[in-house]
């Protein structure tokens, strides 16, 4: 070591000496080097990635530490694991499942951020990456999450029907984990967080994307594009919508026990059951904003879309696709379900629009076209009248002499279709 030649002063000498004289064996022995982050390749065309936190998990040796060696003895860091056990203590005590030390909030906040980070590229989840790498190389080979984050889980959602079941599963765990925390869409949130930030401020965890859609037109094209995607995605699973999974959870296993999720099973044995005696107010309420969000935006009808698929292109003459782009191509093609279900080929489509005309029959809402045409009317005759059991349908009828032109109009061409349906 070399010193300085310093003003004398004995301390500075003495250090100076000492220093010098010390041999190579005394000199404390230099840290080891830190092991290089791990990468992630599975899907080759999304791009090589960094693992969070070098190993693909929750770090621990920050606010977690504590909590990993209390909660998850014995789990090897990696893949997620660790950040799957401490999810799922903390889902027990959000639940009041468990007695005893909780997850403490900085380490929620933690395994919050690694989520958030494992959400921009599919290949920082390894787990989602091998039982979708088949599937990524068969339908989204041209898409890169290294230019575009989130996006090859995005193309992957959009091929879901097609996919092996493997994917589908774990497609299906990233779908419930945004339906938590809509952070883990990193193109909606990118898109959408100013909105949510001024109009959202006081909506619940995981209802988000709901009071987003409810203000649609308030949103940006951007962001309203990205909003209905997510819905669409979600539309059939209870599971993946947190508002009305939360507000009809105990209906569910009283009306529904044993209906297995998906495909709008549980939504339509809940429809089933609403008018039924011991049906609580609040899913009531909750799977009547659904289906009027459906009926304000067909796309988010993914069940009648799926069903009538075929139906719509032999009998109508037409495609989702075109009825995205046209509204009267959209009221024509649904228009052309109705008149003709008699004729459709497929019994799950019949079923669909069976369906959607009961409920059209029953509650004004759920007519778009007797609704816009007669809101004026509706606001003069039946101020005071509540929605459902058809009790607005019925005090318009009882005006019939006093309404609009355009409302009168559609009111009988209302009559005809449900007598058709008789």
């Amino acid at each position: 070591m070399a010193c300085l030649k310093l003003p004398a002063a004995a301390a500075l000498l003495l250090l100076c000496l000492f220093a010098s004289s010390a041999s190579a064996e005394d000199k404390p022995a230099a840290p080891a080097a830190a092991a290089a982050p791990k990468t992630s390749k599975i899907i080759e065309s999304a791009g090589e990635t960094q693992l969070p936190n070098g190993v693909g998990d929750v770090a621990l040796d920050g606010a977690c530490k504590a909590d990993a060696a209390a909660f998850c003895k014995g789990i090897t860091p990696g893949e997620g694991r660790v950040a799957m056990c401490l999810t799922r203590r903390i889902k027990q005590a959000q639940q009041g499942n468990m007695a005893g030390r909780m997850v403490r909030p900085k380490c929620e906040e933690q395994v919050s951020a690694y989520k958030v980070e494992r959400s921009k590229h599919i290949n920082k989840d390894p787990a989602l990456a091998r039982a979708c790498k088949d599937d990524a190389a068969n339908f989204c080979k041209s898409v890169s999450d290294s230019s575009t984050p989130g996006s090859v889980l995005i193309c992957l959602r959009e091929k879901q029907r097609k996919l092996t079941t493997q994917c589908k599963g774990e497609i299906l765990r990233t779908q419930a984990e945004i339906a938590e925390d809509w952070r883990l869409d990193p193109q909606l949130y990118s898109a959408c967080s100013a909105s949510a930030a001024k109009l959202c401020q006081e909506a619940e965890p995981g209802t988000e994307v709901d009071c987003l859609l409810a203000s649609s037109k308030s949103l940006d094209w951007s962001c309203l594009g990205h909003v209905v995607r997510v819905e669409k995605e979600a539309a059939g699973d209870i599971r993946l919508n947190m508002k009305l999974f939360r507000a009809c959870v105990n209906d569910q296993k009283k009306f529904c026990k044993g209906i297995e999720p998906g495909h709008m099973r549980v939504q339509e044995c809940l429809e089933d059951a609403m008018d039924k005696a011991g049906f609580s107010g609040g899913c009531k309420a909750a799977l009547e904003e659904v289906i009027q969000m459906r009926v304000a935006d067909f796309r988010l009808d993914t069940g009648l879309l799926d069903a009538c698929e075929d139906d719509l292109q032999a009998i109508c003459s037409t495609s989702a696709d075109k009825m995205e782009k046209s509204s009267e191509e959209k009221d024509r093609a649904m228009a052309c379900l109705q008149q003709f279900k008699e004729e459709l080929h497929s019994d799950a489509c019949k079923d669909k629009v069976q369906r959607k005309m009961q409920r059209m029959s029953r509650d004004i809402r759920f007519d778009d076209v007797l609704a816009n045409a007669c809101q004026a009317d509706r606001k003069s005759y039946c101020p005071e009248v509540q929605p459902g059991s058809a009790r607005v349908i019925r005090c318009l009828q009882d005006h019939r002499s006093s309404l609009s032109q355009t409302c009168a109009a559609a009111l009988f061409d209302h009559e005809v279709k449900m007598a058709e349906d008789i």
